[in-house]
């Protein structure tokens, strides 16, 4: 697994639009690595309970994760999932997971998972879409990492009224994007956000019950772009901080 970075980190979310197909997804293992990302992250829940029956296909299980474990390690891109169930909260421990995501829905809906997933103690990323309490959640536990975010597929330009002037100054430690394009990832970079995650894909007209997720996906060529450009404005604004 590739060191992972400690100045700007990109995640790639591959979920959904891997659509079901393992073949599919392990092109974008590889082809997210290659292009710079620095973590391949998932979604682990029951389909049917969460979702219902018409999103089966999309649900992983025990075994396809040890299959997706091994091409991370091959690839040297660590794996992350966001994990919606205590079971599959096991699943991630089994197989020595390093961190974990939480989800928006979960801040909001499912509080006992979050404090489950909290009580490892291992660095948790929280994606904060549906949050709307006057305090960040979890701010007695010090290893969190929030990021704004607004849970629309697409969310359009119009929507990100309320996109962070300084990420720092709101405890925000990144950013997860759906909107067109990289642009708000590098505006959120210029701002402080230190940790992006956007959705991945290898063909943005690709999907079956997908097309929202893949529309606002990154192509590889855009993560490339992102990792080169946003690379370069985070190591500018680190330069602006240190003392003459």
């Amino acid at each position: 697994m590739r060191q992972r970075v400690r100045e700007l980190e990109i995640i790639a979310e591959l979920h959904p639009q891997f659509g079901g197909d393992m073949g599919l997804l392990r092109e974008m293992v590889r082809a997210a690595s290659d292009a710079g990302a620095d973590v391949a992250k998932v979604q682990l829940y029951d389909a049917r309970a969460l979702l219902g029956d018409a999103w089966a296909y999309l649900e992983l299980s025990r075994p396809q994760l040890e299959a997706l474990r091994g091409w991370c390690e091959q690839e040297r891109i660590e794996l992350m999932a966001s994990v919606f169930d205590h079971e599959r909260l096991s699943w991630c421990r089994e197989i020595g997971m390093q961190r974990y995501k939480i989800a928006s829905r979960t801040v909001r809906d499912d509080p006992r998972l979050c404090d489950a997933v909290l009580s490892d103690g291992k660095e948790t990323i929280v994606s904060l879409g549906y949050w709307s309490g006057a305090d960040l959640p979890f701010r007695d536990r010090g290893h969190v990492k929030y990021l704004h975010c607004k849970s629309l597929y697409p969310a359009m330009w119009e929507d990100m009224q309320d996109f962070p002037d300084d990420f720092a100054a709101r405890g925000l430690d990144g950013y997860s994007d759906h909107t067109l394009g990289i642009d708000f990832c590098l505006l959120a970079i210029a701002r402080g956000a230190n940790v992006l995650e956007k959705h991945f894909t290898l063909d943005k007209t690709r999907g079956r019950d997908t097309e929202r997720a893949h529309v606002c996906s990154m192509t590889p060529g855009e993560l490339h772009t992102l990792r080169r450009i946003g690379g370069s404005l985070w190591r500018a604004r680190a330069s602006l901080k240190q003392p003459a």
